[in-house]
């Protein structure tokens, strides 16, 4: 039977990486509470924000100062100079909410005298939070609170993390991790990872997934042989058209089959499956959206390699069967219903 079929949907591009936290060594400031609070609200104009859920202790929020201009070499009491003639710096706790702020008292016209302020929270778990940094990395790790966050340019790294989570970045890479719940993060660039539709797992079954902001898809027969077509470049920056498309080669059950893969109407990859399964994949592993749960299909990834951009649709199209085709299925059918009658 010819199994012909069409998956479309838009994937909005995410990312794979995270880069280092900060530059300075150790903290320049560290502020603990013991007051309690349930939410925070952190604010910075160039630099870095994590924030990492605790179980135990005293919360605190560690401040990281660097100079701007790629020279750290800037002695304490010039950092504090600079500081109080140029930025309004606020670490506080203040109607049930702990605040962290770096902002310029005025526009700093000499570039080289500004500086990257950081912060690095210690919060407990279940805090919300409403993070911003113009061009800074955001990290989250260990939180089920609300989670919402933006950097115009920076990496995001989401690690643990449970409950409603909004979340953006403008050109920055997106490294999602043992996550679960209401997520939904967006870029306009970089590289996208994760499984976008799969079926069954390792010992057999099919996925289509972005590696390294690559569509590719993989077909695992039995687990003894993977065959893999991948595109050789990355995916454009903002929403697309992901189409894969397998057509049968026909002449009876576990043939072979032709792939192509397109983006936004462009072919980026074609190449053909050897032999195909027969009958059925698995009994106990079905198909999975966004991810690919129980065991991977694919050796190229290890599970649930979510999908770190936003899949808005999912289209599966199966072709009908030409009337040639249908009586080869349905003698395929019957030969099988033989066999395993036979062997009973």
């Amino acid at each position: 039977m010819k199994k012909n079929f069409l998956i479309v949907l838009a994937a909005f591009i995410g990312l794979s990486a995270f880069g280092q936290f900060h530059d300075a060594k150790e903290p320049f400031m560290t502020k603990s509470f013991k007051e309690a609070f349930s939410s925070t609200e952190v604010e910075t104009t160039g630099g870095n924000i994590s924030v990492t859920g605790i179980t135990t202790g005293d919360a605190k929020v560690e401040v990281y100062i660097t100079s701007n201009n790629g020279k750290n070499n800037l002695s304490k009491d010039e950092i504090q100079k600079r500081l109080n003639e140029m930025y309004d710096l606020n670490v506080s706790v203040s109607n049930n909410k702990l605040i962290a702020s770096a902002k310029s008292k005025e526009r700093i016209k000499d570039w080289k005298k500004t500086l990257n302020i950081s912060f690095k929270l210690f919060v407990p778990k279940a805090t919300a939070n409403d993070l911003s940094t113009s061009g800074g990395n955001i990290s989250l790790e260990n939180l089920s609170g609300n989670q919402e966050f933006a950097t115009s340019g920076g990496n995001l790294h989401i690690n643990n993390i449970g409950g409603k989570v909004r979340g953006r970045t403008s050109g920055g890479n997106i490294d999602l991790q043992d996550s679960k719940d209401d997520i939904e993060i967006e870029t306009s660039g970089g590289d996208t990872n994760g499984v976008i539709l799969a079926q069954a797992g390792r010992f057999g079954g099919w996925s289509l997934y972005v590696k390294d902001g690559k569509p590719t898809y993989t077909y695992n027969w039995l687990g003894l042989n993977e065959y893999t077509v991948a595109a050789t470049q990355a995916l454009p920056a903002g929403k697309a058209t992901i189409r894969f498309e397998y057509v049968y080669d026909g002449g009876g059950p576990g043939k072979g089959g032709k792939v192509t893969i397109s983006v936004n109407g462009q072919q980026v990859a074609t190449g053909h499956i050897e032999r195909t399964e027969a009958n059925m994949f698995s009994a106990d592993e079905g198909a999975d959206v966004g991810l690919d749960e129980g065991t991977a299909v694919s050796s190229a990834y290890a599970i649930p390699f979510r999908f770190t951009g936003k899949i808005y649709k999912v289209m599966v199209e199966l072709k009908p069967a030409t009337t040639a085709e249908a009586i080869e299925a349905e003698k395929a059918r019957r030969e099988g219903a033989a066999k395993l009658e036979k062997s009973n």
